[in-house]
């Protein structure tokens, strides 16, 4: 797996998480940290998104990691892993279950474009974009995914 720009640590501990998949599990690396990517900016957390089984994934690849684990909401089906890189550092690993039926059907109901964009960790070359956030990154511009994105939502008017 390699990305431009990607920090060769990521690099290893995303290899790490597929692995411990079953082979051909459907994961996507979502979010603030493909922009980041894309930014060539430092990462600071990891959000993925799964199909199903978020939380068990979760403390799957806590235990494997030897890393802390625990549920966020268990309705949603969304766990978190705190990772300890270095004395009081620390890297926040989210799985949540897809919204929706599918990947794209997540990401369009996400806050804003440029927050909109995966990466299929199963095929690292696929970068997956259907509100354009990767063009809105370049020219500089901050739109919601849709018309609903910040009423349905208020508290991301703040964010933006």
């Amino acid at each position: 797996m390699s990305f431009p720009g990607m920090e060769p640590a990521l690099q290893s501990l995303l290899e790490c998480i597929v692995a411990g998949l079953p082979s051909g599990t459907p994961i996507y690396l979502v979010g603030g940290a493909v922009r980041d990517l894309l930014l060539q900016r430092p990462i600071h957390d990891l959000d993925f998104v799964l199909s199903e089984n978020a939380i068990r994934t979760g403390r799957k690849i806590a235990r494997l990691l030897d890393a802390d684990f625990y549920a966020l909401d268990t309705e949603r089906d969304t766990g978190r892993v705190i990772l300890k890189e270095h004395p009081g550092t620390r890297m926040r690993l989210d799985f949540a279950r897809q919204r929706g039926p599918d990947i794209e059907s997540d990401l369009r109901e996400r806050d804003f474009s440029i927050n909109a964009i995966a990466i299929d960790l199963q095929h690292p070359d696929r970068m997956i974009d259907p509100c354009g956030g990767a063009n809105d990154l370049l020219t500089k511009m901050l739109r919601p995914c849709s018309p609903g994105s910040l009423i349905n939502d208020p508290v991301r008017i703040i964010r933006a």
